[in-house]
């Protein structure tokens, strides 16, 4: 007997577990002995495998901090008969016969020919991704475009994290709690009483304090049988079934926001200027355990004040997780500093301050906030994740003068530093790593 199983092959084996045994469709035979029991509700959990190998040297332990869990979403998209056939959901078809019509679909193979198609030895794993991919463009669903084998990659383009209110509805969501995860548990939340049908699974994308998590959709059918999997395996009906998920991590970037207090201003001095230093390092362990640190963001801002008052300027983009440490390098001609302090929104992100003679913030690790999001929020939806604050005075005394500060910010990419002049206060505004 001919199965699904043998020739599909491997769908993102790294990114889900389960699929990795053959994508779950495939494993499906529409020629199993006994028909479905159509009348017979299905569960699916889904479940986060162990992320720890020995081969496996990514630290995976901020996904546990996700502070709203990870939450999967289940859009049905075709029902399914007695036999483990499948009708696609009529808004579904009509959409997938307009793409063929205009030559936009992306699948060698049409809907008409799912249930055939799984026995054609030309139709490939990526054949099933695709159309996952697709069902998921349906939906509106932001999706990740590629992965790297160990799961640590950048996806194509920026992170999207859709507010719940602008995702459709789904016909079940589930939420696994990440804290749950130790050493000897698995995460994993369950929905009961589905329909049967062939369903498009998509995760939300993940927000932890250092690194941000996706996921690649995927179709899984319910029920589903294991025939053909192994020389063993049973061809009976599988109402209650289990998938797996790994995620693909990526660097999370944070903002942070510079506040500057000009107690006191003296107009015939003309415009007082100010500027500070800001410099991230990063540390990373090897796969023997050695630490290895490297500056990922240096940068220099200025600020122009023509007027006492306060001004503040967003600096942009700074890898999550990173040792911070801000300065004000020049206290403006005729000024003095008399205060700087910061704050965070993470109680595992401390602040460190300076003395007089060393007047320096120190951000232990620039992470997301593990509740509220204080700080705000940006039009690209980056978080500002701490608050750096300087107080200048008027020092009574009568020196003149300006400055121009270098604006330089380094290229992980290029692996190289960039740099511009700011005179005066050009950055006062907004200041990016870029």
């Amino acid at each position: 007997m001919r199965t699904r199983y043998g020739k599909t092959g491997w769908l993102c084996a790294g990114i889900v577990m389960v699929l990795c045994l053959a994508f779950l469709l495939p494993q499906m035979n529409l020629f199993a002995r006994g028909k479905i029991d159509t009348e017979k509700p299905c569960s699916l959990t889904v479940k986060i495998d162990s992320l720890k190998s020995e081969a496996d040297h990514v630290d995976w332990e901020d996904l546990k901090n996700a502070k709203d869990g990870i939450e999967v979403y289940l859009y049905r998209i075709a029902a399914t008969d007695s036999f483990g056939g499948f009708d696609p959901a009529e808004d579904f078809k009509k959409a997938v016969e307009k793409d063929i019509a205009s030559g936009t679909y992306p699948i060698s193979w049409k809907l008409e020919e799912l249930n055939r198609s799984i026995f054609n030895e030309d139709v490939k794993a990526a054949d099933w991704e695709a159309l996952a991919h697709y069902a998921a463009k349906f939906y509106n669903l932001p999706v990740s475009e590629k992965t790297g084998e160990d799961g640590t990659e950048e996806t194509l383009g920026e992170l999207v994290i859709p507010k719940e209110e602008d995702l459709p509805k789904p016909e079940k969501k589930i939420t696994i709690d990440t804290k749950a995860f130790q050493e000897t548990e698995t995460p994993f939340g369950r929905a009961d009483d589905m329909k049967q049908g062939l369903y498009l699974v998509w995760v939300k994308p993940v927000a932890a304090p250092k690194c941000e998590y996706t996921f690649l959709p995927y179709l899984v059918s319910l029920p589903n049988n294991e025939y053909g999997q192994t020389p063993d395996a049973s061809d009976s009906w599988i109402y209650d079934v289990t998938v797996g998920l790994k995620p693909q991590q990526r660097v999370r970037y944070l903002n942070l926001e510079i506040v500057k207090s000009l107690t006191t201003y003296n107009e015939s001095l003309g415009e007082a200027m100010f500027v500070f230093q800001v410099e991230a390092v990063k540390t990373d362990k090897d796969a023997e355990g050695k630490e290895n640190s490297k500056v990922v963001y240096s940068d220099m801002l200025g600020m122009n004040f023509k007027e006492p008052g306060q001004q503040s300027v967003l600096v942009k983009k700074i890898p999550a997780g990173t040792k911070v440490t801000v300065k004000e390098v020049y206290t403006g001609a005729s000024y003095k500093l008399t205060g700087w302090g910061g704050e965070t929104w993470n109680p595992a992100s401390e602040v460190f301050t300076g003395e007089a003679d060393n007047p320096t913030i120190e951000i232990t690790a620039l992470l997301g906030a593990s509740g509220e999001v204080n700080g705000g929020i940006d039009e690209d939806g980056v978080e500002t994740a701490a608050k750096i604050t300087f107080t200048n005075d008027y020092d009574e005394t009568t020196t003149f003068g300006t400055g121009i500060a270098n604006h330089f910010t380094y290229s992980e990419e290029d692996t190289k530093w960039v740099g511009v002049q700011i005179v005066g206060g050009d950055h006062k505004e907004e200041a990016a790593n870029e």
